[in-house]
């Protein structure tokens, strides 16, 4: 009774089964005269379709395609690249996973890349997105302190870190900022018209100071230049105001006119070589001293950097035009913008081509993207939501942000490309 109990509980012991030798050895598939897998049936001379079907192999098709994307692999005649994977063949649309789809011999040529909509936990109206590292973060304007959110490309966010700390005035009113190669300028101006900047460069803050300036700043524009940054500022002087501009951090500002009231935003761009700013009687080139009249320009003037030029926007009568100018004067035509409120759009550099931020007629506020000919739309539009908030945005190599701050709804698109 004992030993069929301990022949129960131990179970027989087969050749192959248990752990007496050969141990967990397979059967001795080559004595079996039948096929197990479509493998089994694989011949490297042999270009018709055999299969594994029922325990033998079987001719299905007298083209190979294992695969079953409709067409042979290139040993046979074909021109699949890869006849074990479907997604795999000439034409496929390539996707960014580091396979050639498409069998040209490039990897991930004209990926799309991913799309990915985060809720910050950042409630500031005047918030803007700057490069942080290798990704992204957003400013947070907080009483005494301006503050940096890192946010990663997989929209996880860390702790804030300060930027900027309040030595004059009671709060920021705005923030601004542009990004050269190495470093980001963040300008905060507060309510008394004084401004403080960082510099930001990788994760560190490694300069700040106040920017000085002769009377009240009462609006504020920055865009990168020649490797460094060109700022331009209207300054209140008792009952007069001045547009002046600075064509590096550590220069002294320069005092181009404007004076009156001014009935429109600063807005300054960069050729590369010259720093353009929008003045009374149309756009002035400040280091070439050359004043451009725009008599087509009857409304409020956006400007966007381009390589060897600039981009102004305007209202045509039938809505936001673009066209190029440089120290000559306009080039070619001008080009229509996307429906948007004229009044609201403002007009900026973004990598290699202009983004354009406004509001669309329903409300919506988000950005179009055109190619630097402005013929062509890169992005139609990136929807940012139906807050208040600023639209800024930031690129990296292989990543944009674009950020639309809000005390309710803050909206960030963070947009990868493939590499």
């Amino acid at each position: 009774m004992r030993w069929l109990l301990l022949v129960f509980l131990m179970g027989p012991r087969f050749e192959g089964c248990g752990e007496s030798p050969p141990g967990d050895a397979p059967l001795p598939r080559e004595e079996v005269e039948v096929c197990f897998s479509d493998t089994d049936c694989s011949d490297p001379d042999e270009c018709a379709d055999i299969r594994c079907l029922a325990g033998t192999c079987t001719r299905v098709a007298d083209v190979l395609d294992r695969d079953g994307d409709g067409v042979p692999p290139t040993r046979c005649g074909g021109t699949d690249c890869d006849d074990f994977d479907a997604r795999v063949f000439p034409g496929a649309r390539e996707a960014c996973n580091a396979i050639d789809e498409d069998c040209d011999e490039i990897i991930d040529e004209d990926a799309p890349g991913e799309t990915l909509q985060i809720t910050p936990p950042v409630f500031d109206a005047s918030g803007i997105v700057v490069p942080w590292g290798s990704a992204f973060a957003l400013t947070d304007n907080q009483p005494g302190a301006i503050f940096a959110w890192p946010v990663a490309l997989d929209g996880s966010v860390a702790d804030p870190i300060e930027l900027i700390r309040l030595r004059r005035g009671s709060m920021f009113t705005s923030v601004i900022a542009a990004t050269n190669a190495t470093d980001t300028l963040v300008l905060a101006r507060t309510d008394i018209g004084a401004v403080l900047y960082a510099v930001l460069r990788d994760e560190e803050v490694v300069d700040s100071g106040d920017l000085e300036h002769e009377g009240q700043v009462v609006d504020l524009a920055v865009v990168s230049h020649a490797d460094g940054f060109a700022i331009a500022a209207d300054l209140q002087l008792e009952a007069d105001v001045r547009r002046v501009v600075r064509t590096r951090l550590d220069e002294p500002a320069t005092d181009v006119g404007f004076g009156g009231v001014v009935d429109a935003p600063v807005a300054i761009a960069s050729t590369g070589s010259d720093v353009a700013v929008r003045v009374e009687e149309g756009v002035l080139f400040v280091i070439a001293d050359v004043r451009i009249e725009a008599p087509e320009v009857t409304a409020r003037r956006s400007l966007a950097s381009a390589v060897d030029r600039v981009v102004v926007g305007f209202d045509d009568g039938f809505g936001l035009a673009l066209r190029h100018y440089d120290a000559t004067g306009p080039l070619g035509s001008a080009q229509p913008g996307p429906s948007a409120r004229t009044f609201e759009t403002n007009l900026r550099a973004v990598d290699k081509g202009v983004g354009i931020f406004g509001r669309t007629d329903t409300g919506t506020r988000g950005a179009w993207v055109l190619d630097d000919t402005l013929t062509r739309y890169v992005r139609t539009f990136i929807d940012l939501g139906f807050d208040e908030g600023a639209i800024s945005a930031a690129h990296q190599t292989n990543a944009a942000a674009y950020y639309g701050a809000g005390t309710t709804d803050p909206r960030l698109m963070l947009l990868t490309e493939c590499e």
